[in-house]
């Protein structure tokens, strides 16, 4: 085998079936090359096993002391969906950094911090206060969780690259476009980025609910990416949807409103720290869908439902009467987010 110094490069993300190739990019270059140097996202940092994760979820890859640093970059790809944070990784033959298992972490190539990398949930113990929060929650009574309000993957039965080609599952094409009135838009990625198209009314789509007709949120699949901005990570924007508005298996659909109010309420709702704080429990990875079962479904009957994010997060702590430290601790650690994050805020025509 030809061995080189250096290996640098950025390798694809994704191939078929949504597997993850950088891993294996990853494991190639330590064969090959004394000296590597990478950029791919952070993801791999959580304990997750999915989608070829698991080569690089275990204890011989995340306390390996040839590890040199991990570098967290926040938007290093402008306007690139599912790249709001990577990593660079410097990895070097027979280097030790002498760290016992743990990695030097920077952000931004700065805040640098000494960690241990994760690879079974059973080590991710969530904070105290987060637990405390839940337990004023559940004992305010009569609680119901919010998970019952939130499509499963796919709710329309459209994979995350079904934009790119439609015509590999066997789907008409689609429009870039509107040409009717009655036309649906549909939210998804192509070629990695957001890109809205449509489709006429008849469209042979695999699935169809009820919100399909309804105002709705979508919220992305991968929804807090469990990198360094706070508990959780940080959390790309949320869309509001209107009737005839749906999405790929890049989001999932919440919610089924009969009027804008009520789906603005909701999405704001998502947005407070409060609700994050309970998604945060249930959370191991970037992936939400199971992570929902803490928080507790609301009417938005209350009439402070109309004023900012950061009013409804009080009023939430309030109502659920949270201890002050513990509103403090959850201001403090999990990331904020604004009407600026909801996409569709104002009102529709």
């Amino acid at each position: 085998m030809i061995k080189f110094d250096f290996c640098i490069g950025n390798p694809p993300y994704q191939g078929e079936n949504h597997a993850q190739l950088y891993p294996d990019f990853y494991l190639a270059g330590r064969k090959i090359a004394s000296c590597l140097e990478m950029i791919f996202p952070t993801g791999w940092q959580a304990p997750k096993n999915a989608n070829n994760l698991r080569v690089l979820n275990n204890k011989s890859i995340k306390e390996d002391p040839q590890i040199v640093f991990i570098n967290n970059k926040h938007n290093a790809f402008l306007n690139m969906a599912g790249a709001e944070w990577t990593n660079i990784i410097m990895w070097k033959e027979g280097h030790n950094n002498g760290l016992n298992g743990k990695q030097k972490i920077l952000t931004d190539s700065k805040n640098e911090s000494i960690e241990q990398l994760k690879y079974d949930v059973s080590q991710m113990g969530k904070p105290q206060e987060i637990l405390v929060l839940f337990d004023y929650v559940k004992n305010k009574g009569n609680f119901e969780s919010i998970s019952h309000y939130i499509s499963p993957r796919k709710p329309y039965g459209l994979c995350t690259d079904f934009l790119d080609n439609p015509l590999k599952y066997g789907l008409p094409k689609i429009q870039e476009c509107k040409k009717q009135a009655s036309d649906i838009l549909i939210y998804g990625l192509k070629k990695r980025r957001l890109s809205p198209c449509y489709m006429p009314f008849d469209y042979p789509l695999p699935k169809r609910t009820p919100s399909m007709s309804k105002y709705k949120v979508f919220v992305p699949y991968a929804w807090g990416n469990m990198s360094e901005a706070g508990l959780g990570g940080a959390y790309a924007d949320i869309i509001i949807g209107k009737p005839n508005e749906i999405c790929t298996e890049n989001f999932l659909e919440t919610g089924c409103f009969e009027d804008f109010y009520m789906a603005q309420c909701h999405s704001k709702y998502l947005m407070t720290r409060f609700l994050r704080a309970l998604l945060y429990i249930n959370k191991f990875s970037q992936h939400s869908t199971r992570a929902w079962g803490a928080i507790p479904v609301q009417t938005y009957e209350e009439s402070w439902w109309s004023r900012s994010i950061e009013d409804i997060d009080k009023c939430l702590m309030q109502k659920y009467n949270v201890p002050q430290n513990i509103q403090d601790f959850v201001f403090k650690n999990i990331q904020t987010r604004t009407e600026a994050n909801i996409k569709n805020f104002q009102a529709m025509e």
